[in-house]
Parts: C-alpha cells; structure tokens; sequence
C-alpha cells in the first residue's frame, strides 16, 4: 500500500470509531488458550455494561465500546476480534420461529 501511495503522491488519513462507540463484536479464541482462559477474558469483559449475544467454546459476540474490543484484541487468549453487523430481523426470525 505505501508503494501506492508514494507513486501518487497521495495522503491517507484514517478515522475509526470513537473509543467510547458501542457495537456488536466478534472475538475468536486464540488456538492456544483453553476454553476456561478464553471465558474468563468474556467474564472480564462482561463485568462493565456490556452484554452478550452469543457464546460458543471458540467464539464470543459481544455488545461493547470499540475501546474495550480493541484492548482484549491484545490478550493472548484472543486470536481475533472484529465489528459485525446484526439485522434486528432475522435475529428476531432466528430466535422466535413460527410454530
């Protein structure tokens, strides 16, 4: 990318999301932590007003600050973390199917 960008002379400039903006995220548990490790990080997390959505032995979605997502990102029980969107919708579809 920095090729391209001194070819032409260009300027980047990134704005990501405030600290503070809560969303939806995904965090995958790294291959080397055990299930336990990786819970108590999500238990850790959970202790602020954030919520959960999801949880599985390997994969934990959150509702938390782009702040808090960014510092467990750096935990070595977490292999990866990442936004994700929900459709309200389908959700609601998902968890209360039609008799």
């Amino acid at each position: 990318m920095s090729d391209v960008i001194e070819q032409f002379n260009a300027t980047v400039n990134y704005r990501g999301p405030n600290e503070g903006e809560i969303g939806p995220f995904l965090i995958r548990r790294s291959a080397s932590a055990s299930r336990a490790a990786f819970e108590d990080v999500i238990s850790a997390l959970l202790i602020a007003e954030d919520s959960l959505l999801l949880s599985t032995p390997t994969v934990a979605v959150v509702v938390t600050t782009f702040g808090a997502a960014m510092a467990v990102r750096a935990r070595d029980e977490v292999a990866h973390v990442g936004g994700v969107r929900i459709d309200p919708e389908r959700l609601a579809a998902l968890l209360n199917p039609p008799a």
